[in-house]
């Protein structure tokens, strides 16, 4: 595989704690697959154009200091909380998103709650448009709901009266490019826009020609594990 003068890659094994700390890397690719994290806290720091997957589900993950780097938080039962990173892409799902001190950030998100922005400029938000294998069973052990997503709902704590000058909405057709799947090797495992467990939503924006409000279909399903029935009929239609 041509990684592009990435110098390494990094698997984790969780064999030590310290497996949680992806910390004080440059130009590689970093994995945390399936069972590798299994719901602790992960710390993110201190990296230089590295490419980051986190493909399992955690209680919590801290990420500080990034720089020119493309990272995938997988499904995240509590908060995201990003600190003074620079000209990095994110693809986020989780129950809580905070940034502070962050520029020119673009991201791709999936969140519970309204995402929270302080001390940041040039932030490009947009819908999470993205799939790996064991995503479904990810997000119900994170215990979030794909059906709620708050992506658009961004509260900024340094602008708080009117539209907030600091942040953006990403064009959906750019969530698709945030990541390079195929630079990791893993584009047979993951991919963006492929099967969509979270459904891609408008948020705010204009509501595309020929929208018909009284024209739609609605299906409820009690239980979760027919999720993937709804998303098979809902490809159908």
């Amino acid at each position: 595989i041509d990684i592009n003068n990435i110098k390494e890659k990094v698997f984790g094994t969780l064999e030590n704690p310290e497996d949680l700390m992806i910390e004080n890397k440059e130009g590689q690719i970093i994995m945390r697959r399936d069972g590798e994290i299994a719901g602790e806290h992960v710390d993110v720091g201190d990296c230089t154009d590295c490419d980051i997957f986190i493909c399992d589900y955690s209680d919590s993950v801290n990420v500080d200091c990034l720089q020119n780097c493309r990272v995938f938080i997988g499904p995240t039962s509590g908060s995201v909380f990003i600190r003074d990173c620079k000209d990095c892409n994110f693809v986020i799902c989780c129950q809580q998103l905070r940034l502070r001190g962050c520029e020119n950030m673009s991201i791709g998100l999936f969140v519970n709650t309204d995402p929270i922005i302080e001390s940041s400029k040039e932030i490009k938000i947009g819908c999470l448009d993205f799939f790996y294998f064991s995503m479904s069973k990810h997000l119900e052990e994170a215990g979030l709901k794909p059906w709620n997503n708050k992506w658009w709902r961004v509260y900024d704590f340094s602008h708080t009266s009117g539209k907030s000058p600091n942040w953006e909405m990403l064009p959906q057709e750019e969530s698709l490019n945030l990541l390079d799947v195929k630079k990791a090797g893993i584009d047979k495992d993951m991919s963006p826009g492929f099967k969509r467990l979270i459904p891609v939503t408008l948020g705010d924006r204009p509501k595309p020609a020929g929208y018909d409000a009284n024209n739609a279909l609605v299906i409820f399903f009690a239980l979760l594990f027919k999720l993937l029935l709804a998303l098979l009929l809902l490809d159908a239609s």
